[in-house]
């Protein structure tokens, strides 16, 4: 999904042709994009990171921080669609409830938890292999879940960052306070 994601924001904001290059490209290194991909296509995880890391260099000038906003297009692409219930039922604690099985939907290595206190939900990447420890995975994912909570509970939400890949740390644990709860 999160490939079909990428999809829909890329040719809204830069133009089909512009995706199509940026996977042309890809593919001469990565088998997986040689072949049409499909919503159910399994891509592994260090081939979509550098998939999307070819995305940032190419499309937003290597600027890390596109990922929050690649991980809410990732959001609004799975909550208007497969997992649109979510929204429909403006259940925060099943939403939150969700992430490890969500997380591994999208990832084949690592795992996440997810607790909600009241009005803070606190999101944690543990057992992630080095090699796959890079700012997509943090960035992206506490995007994802950023606008997943704003989807679902209605409003907005404010996003701490407590241990991070972007901090050094062999963890990432955001905390993300509810403002209309």
């Amino acid at each position: 999904m999160a490939f079909m994601a990428r999809r829909a924001l890329v040719e809204r904001e830069h133009g089909a042709a512009k995706f199509d290059e940026v996977v042309r490209a890809i593919a001469k290194t990565e088998a997986i994009f040689r072949s049409p991909v499909l919503a159910t296509t399994k891509i592994p995880m260090g081939s979509f990171m550098r998939f999307n890391q070819a995305l940032i260099d190419t499309l937003y000038n290597g600027d890390q921080k596109a990922n929050f906003a690649l991980g809410e297009q990732s959001a609004d692409y799975a909550l208007n669609g497969p997992y649109k219930h979510f929204v429909t039922n403006r259940s925060i604690d099943a939403f939150v409830g969700s992430a490890p099985s969500m997380y591994k939907n999208y990832f084949d290595e690592g795992e996440a938890k997810a607790e909600r206190r009241g009005r803070d939900v606190n999101l944690e990447l543990f057992d992630i292999p080095a090699a796959y420890r890079c700012l997509y995975i943090e960035y992206g994912i506490m995007g994802y879940f950023r606008r997943g909570l704003e989807m679902v509970s209605g409003g907005m939400t404010k996003m701490t960052a407590k241990k991070g890949f972007s901090k050094g740390d062999d963890a990432v644990l955001y905390v993300f306070e509810l403002t209309n709860v």
